[in-house]
């Protein structure tokens, strides 16, 4: 890849640049919209790390990352074109 100068805004910048500049628009730091999300990963990423866990076990863990973890930490999400 070559490093050519584009014009974004009155700006001339590099192609590394506005590709960093391109994903840094979306991440975002959490908000209560992204925890079905954050849930859906956790549960998928969970069950296949520790399949001899019962599934009683996942749904009380999932109780303490929404009322305790989450909270607690300073969470930032990102999320492609598509969403």
């Amino acid at each position: 890849m070559t490093n050519s100068l584009l014009f974004q805004e009155g700006v001339f910048i590099s192609n590394s640049t506005y590709s960093t500049l391109v994903l840094m628009k979306n991440i975002h730091p959490y908000s209560s919209s992204d925890l079905s999300d954050i849930l859906q990963i956790w549960r998928l990423s969970a069950s296949h790390a520790y399949p001899f866990l019962k599934t009683d076990f996942f749904l009380k863990e999932e109780t303490r990352i929404v009322s305790e973890y989450l909270p607690k930490s300073e969470t930032w999400i990102w999320k492609d074109q598509e969403g």
